[in-house]
């Protein structure tokens, strides 16, 4: 083929898109949020592959962060930042907190306020019950203690 019928264009890599987080306000617990604050602080002047990334990446979310008071929970009310005692329909008891986005872990029972266990939760008081839809049934929780953080 002549050059004639090629672009310069062609020859070039496809750029690569800007990543994108989420945008708007990010929710995060006190001590997650100082977590996020410590790391950044220990990249500061890091060379290592990935630290720039991951300094831009932090740097974006603490913008936009929306830390919980460090006693949240503590007037009894489900809130970011929350852990809550729950007893399922069986009677089995587990520990749940609510948390972030950026926080959520289902081993340690951290749970996103903005999932659908998470809202049902915001708000409640130990005594109230919350019913949860999953794809299969529907989970029936009941409070039984809110509480902040040690």
């Amino acid at each position: 083929m002549s050059k004639a019928f090629t672009r310069e264009d062609d020859l070039l890599p496809p750029p690569v898109p800007a990543r994108r987080g989420p945008v708007g306000p990010r929710p995060l617990t006190a001590d997650g949020h100082a977590r996020l604050l410590r790391e950044r602080e220990a990249l500061d002047g890091s060379d290592a592959p990935g630290a720039g990334e991951r300094r831009r990446e932090l740097d974006a979310i603490l913008e936009r962060a929306v830390p919980a008071p460090a006693d949240a929970g503590a007037d009894g009310r489900a809130v970011l930042g929350a852990f809550l005692e729950v007893e399922d329909e069986d009677g089995g008891r587990r520990e749940l907190r609510l948390v972030g986005g950026d926080e959520a872990d289902a081993a340690r029972g951290w749970v996103r306020v903005d999932s659908p266990l998470g809202a049902a939760l915001l708000g409640r008081r130990a005594g109230d019950s919350v019913l949860v839809e999953r794809p299969r049934d529907t989970l029936e929780l009941r409070i039984l203690r809110v509480y902040a953080a040690a």
